[in-house]
């Protein structure tokens, strides 16, 4: 965020103008740090990094460390990357 949005303590005191733009640019940045996790993730996927720390997979490294608890199954109810039918530790 600009310095004038990260320095607003009390989002009441700013004009709408100010608010969405301060909604924006924490969007665009919030997508840049997910682009971030999602190349390291697909590294960690490339190299077996989880079955090297002693994973069953990477399902299981994001449920144990991330406490990701549905990972690509699009919902709790989702059955492709449920973690706790596909992964775990040891």
């Amino acid at each position: 965020m600009t310095s004038s949005a990260a320095a607003v303590s009390a989002w009441w005191q700013v004009s709408d103008r100010e608010l969405a733009a301060a909604l924006i640019e924490g969007e665009a940045v919030a997508r840049c740090h997910h682009a971030r996790m999602l190349e390291a993730l697909g590294e960690a996927v490339r190299r077996g990094m989880a079955v090297g720390l002693g994973y069953r997979g990477i399902t299981g490294f994001l449920r144990e460390e991330l406490h990701l608890s549905a990972v690509g199954s699009g919902g709790a109810g989702g059955g492709g990357g449920d973690p706790a039918r596909t992964g775990g530790r040891r």
